[in-house]
């Protein structure tokens, strides 16, 4: 193929796979070719299925299948997360090649993750390392099964670089040897972290388990990132590469010590992009079919330039294909709409980050990624990326439970890709709740906790991206449901004066805690016509008489039932 002298002066497609150039977008465009892929045929090809846009699905793999047993070979490495992939929706793996700071691929430019690591570290990441150094004796390792299994299925293969994974500040032994010889180019001298509850330093938004993170200030950092980047593209059959800040957003010593970004460390950074984005151009053009270069960062381009990176700028140079959204950690709360126009307006699309339905959702994984994916496309969304959808499945040795489990947990890419296929389906929608605090400095505000006192109210918006009155009108739902949980004195329902939309709810229930520790769940039927699509506005309140000491409302979600439509 004949690569233009500028790559990014054409409107690419954003399946190389299928297309051979780099992706930039209109969103019909990348939709339709998404679909030909998807089905096995030409760009030129029908689409299949669904009337409705379908979107590229991003599936992010960390290495911990490696602390399975079984992982030792080919077939025990795909066998936990990636045989169920082919059939979902989704498009694209984006494996990370990282454990730590060492390589978890057959690098031929640094010690792979076990070797020259400390000799004390936890029975699983010893399993780890045995079974990466079986791979890579084998001839193969985890990074090329990924990216052969991908093409064989019709999928595109993306390596995922953590820019500065800390977990060696609190994994005993995680340390590579490289951190342990370059101690000076660390954001601190802390030593292994035992808690992570307190800052770092007075002042400081960021906790200790930074403490590892590399300072990207010096050069030497910057070329170690880069040779890593430089290598797999060299090495590897990818369809791009995935630049990981949210794993994890401390790249400069004076950010976690208290300080701000200074605009020469944002030229710093914006220089490494570039100078990536011109390197994987180069690589693309000796192979003939491009790179993709994705990022995932902060939740809005305030919060990125908070940490260093100057997402416009990014984007307005070209050096940029894709942007992901988020840790996962505000998914209620993250400004899909805002940054979906301040992408398109660069043909950048825009990925939506869902980390861990199976475990931080309450167990409702299924209902409330429905729910986000209906919002962020209603919001302007080009598909989904799913961080950390897995269970713990790498550890358990029942064959059956962790199969049960994972069919639980995959539920939720049912029609993910798909706006009306997810149509009539139960949702659970929430208001945007407080965040992890290691993370609430590079991710939106929530609305949640609140707090209720007697002769008070507090407000709160519940954004539906469902047409609900067409719903409605169509049978397609049957109802909704408010759930509240407080905690505190259990109030009488009598005592509390809930409203969604002005409108009083026709009746509810109040759900007393087992253990008074738990919260207090008061759930409310909505009537019809109640909500709309886009913002609702709760209303919650206490009597004047009705406590002597507040409650606390912590979460609030919004059930929607669906109905049969008529014939």
């Amino acid at each position: 193929m004949n690569f233009p002298a500028d790559p990014r002066s054409q409107v690419p497609v954003p399946v190389p796979r299928c297309a051979g150039v780099r992706a930039g977008f209109f969103p019909l465009v990348l939709l339709v070719l998404l679909a030909a892929c998807a089905e096995n045929r030409t760009p030129e090809g029908e689409t299949a299925g669904s009337e409705g846009l379908k979107r590229r699905v991003i599936f992010n793999g960390d290495s911990a299948v490696l602390m399975h047993p079984g992982a030792s070979t080919v077939e025990g490495f795909l066998a936990p997360r990636l045989e169920a992939l082919p059939g979902t929706p989704v498009t694209t793996i984006s494996w990370s090649i990282l454990s730590g700071d060492a390589p978890s691929y057959d690098s031929r430019i640094q010690p792979i993750y076990g070797d020259g690591q400390q000799l004390d570290s936890p029975d699983y990441m010893n399993t780890y390392a045995a079974n990466l150094k079986a791979l890579v004796d084998a001839g193969t390792c985890p990074l090329k099964i990924v990216t052969d299994f991908a093409h064989e299925h019709g999928m595109e293969a993306f390596a995922s670089v953590r820019m500065n994974d800390v977990h060696d500040s609190f994994v005993q032994g995680h340390l590579s040897r490289w951190k342990l010889d370059h101690r000076e180019f660390l954001v601190s001298n802390r030593g292994l972290q035992t808690a992570i509850a307190e800052p770092a330093f007075p002042g400081s938004r960021v906790a200790n388990l930074y403490a590892t993170a590399l300072d990207f200030t010096h050069q030497v950092v910057r070329d170690r990132k880069f040779e890593i980047i430089e290598e797999v593209c060299l090495r590897y059959d990818l369809d791009g590469v995935e630049l990981d800040f949210i794993r994890h957003p401390v790249l400069f010593k004076s950010i976690f010590e208290g300080g701000t970004i200074t605009p020469e460390q944002v030229s710093l950074m914006t220089a490494f992009i570039r100078r990536t984005r011109h390197r994987m151009d180069e690589i693309g053009r000796e192979r003939g079919r491009p790179l993709l270069l994705a990022v995932r960062t902060p939740d809005d381009l305030e919060l990125s330039l908070g940490i260093g990176l100057d997402l416009e700028a990014w984007m307005r140079e070209g050096l940029v294909d894709m942007l992901i959204l988020g840790g996962g950690y505000a998914h209620f709360s993250l400004p899909v709409a805002k940054m979906a126009q301040a992408a398109h307006a660069y043909g950048v699309p825009l990925y939506p980050c869902i980390n861990n339905p199976g475990q931080l959702m309450d167990g409702k994984g299924t209902e409330m990624t429905r729910a986000l994916a209906t919002k962020w496309y209603a919001a302007g969304a080009d598909g989904i990326y799913f961080w950390n959808l897995t269970a713990p499945w790498e550890q358990i040795r029942d064959e059956a439970r962790w199969r049960a489990l994972r069919k639980r947990v995959y539920a939720c890419l049912d029609g993910i890709d798909d706006p009306e296929a997810l149509e009539g389906k139960e949702k659970i929608y929430s208001a945007a709740e407080e965040v992890w605090f290691p993370y609430a400095f590079i991710s939106s505000p929530g609305h949640l906790p609140a707090s209720l006192e007697p002769g008070g109210q507090t407000r709160f918006p519940i954004v539906i991206g469902d047409d609900v009155p067409r719903l409605e009108e169509e049978g397609r739902l049957s109802g909704a449901e408010l759930t509240l949980e407080l905690e505190g004195t259990p109030p009488q329902l009598e005592q509390l004066a809930v409203r969604v939309n002005g409108k009083a709810p026709e009746g509810g229930r109040v759900l007393a805690p087992e253990a008074e520790t738990d919260p207090i769940l008061i759930a409310f039927v909505l009537p019809s016509g109640a909500l709309d699509q886009g913002e609702n506005l709760v209303e919650a309140g206490l009597s004047e008489s009705s406590l002597e000491r507040k409650l606390t409302l912590s979460k609030a979600r919004l059930r929607l039932i669906p109905g049969e439509p008529s014939p």
